[in-house]
């Protein structure tokens, strides 16, 4: 069964939305938002094996990722002098420690590869706050040759994925439908 939870505000709020939107019915009545409600049935459900398989095949290139990644690690106690840093790669401070690695894509943490993964070869990554203390950010030198696994290695990505790109076009759809049904009165225009 589907909960309702997030729709229950306080009386008061619920009438502040209802001004602002500039009806005195209640804005948050079930019926308003069937056509919502009725998407949102998509999440109750487990995804079959052969919509991830569907979903896998369609976007493997969402799914590639390199083995390795060849890095500088540049390390300093202050934000600042790493920003220097990614500003002039030429710069030069003793404050910054600098270590060459090869961080595997398996064994390091998904944020920090997904971090690396997104970042263009000889590009600093942004500056991160280290969790021994202090600050540090990587330079990508290269990335290994890509790999595709099995599907069943990607499972909770691909589903993840799937639920992402379906909550996006269910909101899409959502603002659509509001922008046509509403009565926009242009105050100012940006130019003026």
């Amino acid at each position: 069964s589907f909960s309702f939870d997030f729709y229950v505000t306080s009386a008061s709020h619920r009438q502040n939305i209802g001004v602002a939107t500039g009806g005195g019915d209640d804005p948050f009545d079930i019926n308003k938002y069937k056509v919502i409600i009725d998407h949102i049935q998509i999440f109750n459900r487990a995804l079959t094996q052969d919509e991830i398989k569907e979903y896998y095949n369609l976007h493997k290139e969402r799914f590639v990722r390199p083995e390795s990644f060849e890095v500088i690690l540049y390390h300093a106690t202050s934000p600042e002098k790493l920003q220097q840093q990614v500003a002039s790669p030429m710069f030069y401070s003793p404050d910054i420690h600098t270590q060459s690695l090869t961080l595997h894509y398996r064994t390091i943490d998904p944020s920090l590869a997904n971090l690396l993964y997104q970042t263009r070869v000889n590009h600093f990554t942004p500056v991160l706050p280290d969790p021994k203390g202090g600050y540090m950010t990587f330079f990508v030198k290269e990335k290994s040759k890509t790999s595709t696994d099995a599907m069943e290695a990607y499972n909770t990505e691909v589903s993840t994925a799937i639920l992402a790109d379906k909550r996006t076009q269910i909101l899409n759809d959502y603002f659509s439908r509001l922008r046509l049904n509403a009565d926009i009165k242009t105050l100012r225009l940006p130019n003026e």
